[in-house]
């Protein structure tokens, strides 16, 4: 006695079937071949996106920290340049940027762009600053790096600032 399904599956289909069967077939491996193209051109996008807005903040941070280099840090200075710019779908915002001196095991903030109602009067430390900081005071180097506080997560460039003595006096935060 002859097994009923295992004979559908040997016999190949015929006329409409059999082209009805091809085009699936097609259709299919297209499919997938748009899919894995898909994303491959979406991950190579996003790095190069992700590398450009990486070299945008070394290039402002290390730009802000040369426009107050050999300038006194102190709290209530006047920063001497505007605040650069980049666009997100077609809108302009502006990069915020802070200025921290070393205070102790942590930074403490003299100066910040962001606008003074939406900042308290209060001294603001740097609490738990990540060795990415630490290294930027105290190697001399720009880094990027990401950090969250209370206001959300966002990702920052830092840049050492030059003082006076030739030596690093504090952190350019953007």
């Amino acid at each position: 006695m002859r097994n009923f399904f295992l004979s559908s599956l040997t016999t190949p289909p015929r006329e409409n079937k059999s082209l009805a069967a091809q085009l699936g077939y097609c259709f299919v491996v297209i499919l997938i071949i748009l899919i894995v193209i898909s994303m491959t051109i979406t991950s190579a996008y996003t790095s190069v996106l992700e590398q450009d807005r990486s070299d945008a903040l070394q290039a402002t941070a290390v730009t802000a920290a040369l426009a107050i280099s050999h300038t006194a840090l102190q709290e209530g200075m006047k920063f001497p340049m505007p605040a650069s710019t980049y666009i997100i779908s077609g809108h302009i915002y502006a990069y915020k940027i802070n200025i921290y001196t070393k205070a102790g095991n942590s930074f403490l903030r003299v100066y910040t762009s962001t606008p003074a109602d939406t900042v308290s009067s209060n001294q603001y430390t740097l609490d738990g600053a990540g060795d990415e900081y630490r290294k930027a005071f105290e190697m001399q180097e720009v880094v990027i790096t990401a950090r969250s506080d209370k206001t959300g997560s966002y990702v920052a460039g830092v840049a050492p600032v030059i003082g006076v003595e030739g030596t690093v006096s504090g952190l350019v935060e953007v």
